[in-house]
Parts: C-alpha cells; sequence; structure tokens
C-alpha cells in the first residue's frame, strides 16, 4: 500500500501539539483586524488568544482570508517528493472559500504529478468538529486502512459531526452578514444569547434564543443529549474564545448528566473566532446524522 499524508487547514482549531503529534500539515488562514494580519498558526504564534479577543472586541474592520493556492501546493509538492499520496480535509465551502483554493492547488498538483493520487474532501464542518474530523481520520489510517478507504470512512462521518455554536455579542455575527439589522437591534435589546448549530449543507443555522448563561448551557447538554451516540466512547471537544469557564462548566455538566469521560478543550482560533466574538464556545461530537 503507498504511503499518504492526511492534510487540513488551521480552521480545524486543533490543539497545536496535537496536530503534530497527528503529523497533519495545517495550512494558515489569515485574519485582517483594523490593517494589522495575523497568520492562524495554530500554536498562536502572532499573537496570544486573550491579545487576540481584547482586540476584537473593540475592532472596526475585521476580515479573514484563504490561504494561497501556492500553500497548498507547497504541501503537495512535498508530499509527492516523498513518494506519498494525499487526503485533504477541508474547512465547509459553505462558509470559505479555502476548499475551493485548495481544489485548485490539487487540479494543478495532478497535471504535474500524473503518478500521485490526491482526494479533496469538503467536511461541510468547521472549528473543531473539522479538527475531530481530522483526528479519527488519523486514528483509522493508523489501522492500515489505505487513502481510499479513510476517504470513504469521512465521507460518511462528517454528515454526523454536530456543531453547537453560542456569541456573546452579535455584533460580530451580524458583521459576517448571518443576522439583519433588526435582528441585532432585538436581539441586543433583549440580550439574546442564541444556541445555533451548522447543519448538513455547512451552513450556519439557528436552533434557540436564550437569554441567560445558565439557560444556555442547559440547553447545551438538552441538544447534545438528543443527538449524541455512545457519549462514554467519544473525545468531546469544546472550543472557546477565551471564556474557558464556561467551557469548563459544560464539560463538568456534560460529565455529570451524560456519562462524558474525555474532553479536549481548546481556545477557538482567530478565523473561526472573527466571526464569533469573545465569550463564543461550541461543542463538537459525533451524533445522529445532521
Amino acid at each position: 500500500m503507498k504511503d499518504y499524508i492526511i492534510f487540513t487547514d488551521s480552521s480545524c482549531d486543533l490543539p497545536a501539539k496535537m496536530a503534530e503529534d497527528l503529523e497533519v500539515d495545517v495550512v494558515p488562514l489569515t485574519v485582517r483586524m483594523d490593517g494589522e494580519e495575523f497568520t492562524n498558526y495554530l500554536d498562536w504564534r502572532e499573537i496570544t488568544p486573550q491579545e487576540f479577543y481584547k482586540k476584537l472586541h473593540t475592532a472596526k474592520d475585521v476580515q479573514t482570508s484563504a490561504p494561497p493556492v501556492d500553500a497548498f501546493l507547497s504541501v503537495l509538492e512535498k508530499a509527492h517528493e516523498a513518494g506519498r499520496d494525499a487526503l485533504y480535509i477541508g474547512f465547509t465551502s459553505a462558509l470559505s472559500s479555502t476548499y475551493q483554493t485548495a481544489c485548485v492547488a490539487a487540479d494543478i498538483a495532478a497535471v504535474k504529478y500524473p503518478d500521485m493520487k490526491i482526494k479533496m474532501i469538503d467536511t461541510s464542518c468547521a472549528g473543531m468538529g473539522q479538527g475531530l474530523i481530522v483526528h479519527l481520520a488519523v486514528m483509522y489510517k493508523r489501522r492500515g486502512k489505505t487513502l481510499e478507504e479513510t476517504a470513504e470512512y469521512v465521507e460518511k462521518l462528517c454528515p454526523r459531526v454536530w456543531h453547537l455554536i453560542s456569541v456573546a455579542d452579535l455584533k460580530h455575527i451580524y458583521r459576517g452578514g448571518r443576522i439583519s439589522a433588526a435582528s441585532l437591534a432585538v436581539g441586543m435589546l433583549l440580550k439574546i444569547r442564541p444556541l445555533m448549530c451548522i447543519d448538513a449543507n455547512g451552513y450556519v443555522s439557528p436552533l434557540r434564543k436564550l437569554r441567560t448563561k445558565k439557560a444556555l448551557i442547559s440547553a447545551y447538554v438538552e441538544k447534545f443529549r438528543e443527538t449524541v451516540i455512545r457519549p462514554a466512547t467519544q473525545i468531546i471537544y469544546i472550543g472557546h474564545a477565551d471564556c474557558e469557564d464556561d467551557a469548563k462548566e459544560l464539560a463538568h455538566r456534560l460529565r455529570d448528566e451524560c456519562g462524558v469521560k474525555n474532553f479536549i478543550i481548546n481556545h477557538i482560533g482567530p478565523v473561526i473566532g472573527a466571526h464569533g466574538g469573545p465569550g463564543s464556545m461550541a461543542l463538537f461530537y459525533v451524533g445522529e446524522p445532521r
């Protein structure tokens, strides 16, 4: 069996050490905030999470950018030089041009290296939901599975990865075009904290409108219980935008009420965090089809 790499982009929000241990190549996206640009490295080498979210709180102009074609092409060229094929597990095309850019690089590489197999997967996932898929794909590969077998496994897994998301300040999702000005005004007046999900097509979709943190966390637990499969055997991912205490409180509830044993808690990266804002939180797990 010919060896192959698994690579992804930095919207996966995996802990940097974990991505290193998984031997995953990660192509970084970028964030521009009031004219200052930050590369979304998993180790936050250009800015700390605390500094980023402090700046984001008052930022007037925030934009995110997909990696250039050459960044993806470099990974594929390196794989070819090592005699390996490649499997890309990418950010949902519903929310970013990252997947399309990666596909352009794959098309170029396919012409240059006709002996190389390249498989591209649009996960319809984002953040640590995408990271969870990458993690499970590497574990599957390490069981001796071929590129084709792992790709098939991932394609079946993607629709079953749930993303439950909340934001503390609606202005950030308004800036990203997710809600109307009227919804923003009403939501801020009523101090709404929405619970949302990523739907089967990779888009953000509303679930419930809550007004207190306690009610919000209870809604997370309720939806998790309704949709999760075998929670005690999974590693459950929680991402937070500099609100670690909230993430730990959610983990505590899930452990006590749903039997979850293992968690990975990490900061939401700057690309995903730019759209949710400080105080955002997200829960990721494998469940019934979305």
